[in-house]
């Protein structure tokens, strides 16, 4: 039986993914999905030294959602990967999927959990044991705020004796 012989017309190309962020977590990212079998090409926004080593960064403000969103369509990416927080508590997931962009992050209203650590402790209250917490609204209260025990202030933080 023959082969079909193969077609210089079709050309079937590879993913390009962007991976959102400049530190060690995006570096370890880029690293791994750069050796999938697929062999996409990896770019980073905005990346950093060690990263620019190996793959190319695109100079981008990560958490402006419009910003992210035009540069994917200019890179014409298959896959954003949003690797830290802040890009997703600004909404990047969000405009990158209302923008129909594939993308690998969560959602704002999802991204609170991680960016909002009150809003965090609100979630865990009766349902993940958790230490007590009180709402500060500036640091006056929080410093006139000591219950039980020996409290500092440090550098404007309020901690528990022994705790930092």
């Amino acid at each position: 039986m023959r082969r079909p012989e193969k077609s210089s017309r079709f050309r079937v190309m590879s993913p390009r993914i962007l991976i959102l962020g400049a530190g060690g977590r995006e570096h370890a990212l880029a690293w791994r999905l750069a050796r999938d079998p697929e062999r996409p090409e990896v770019l980073v926004a905005p990346g950093n030294e060690g990263i620019a080593n190996a793959f190319r960064c695109v100079p981008l403000a990560a958490e402006e959602p419009r910003a992210v969103v035009e540069a994917a369509r200019r890179e014409a990416v298959s896959l954003v990967v949003v690797g830290p927080e802040a890009p997703l508590a600004a909404g990047v997931a969000d405009a990158l999927a209302e923008a129909g962009i594939p993308v690998s992050g969560a959602i704002r209203e999802a991204a609170r959990i991680e960016s909002s650590k009150w809003f965090a402790k609100q979630v865990m209250v009766g349902l993940i044991p958790d230490g007590a917490a009180v709402g500060a609204t500036g640091i006056s209260y929080a410093i006139g705020f000591r219950p039980e025990g020996t409290w500092e202030v440090r550098e404007q933080n309020v901690y528990r004796a022994g705790s930092a």
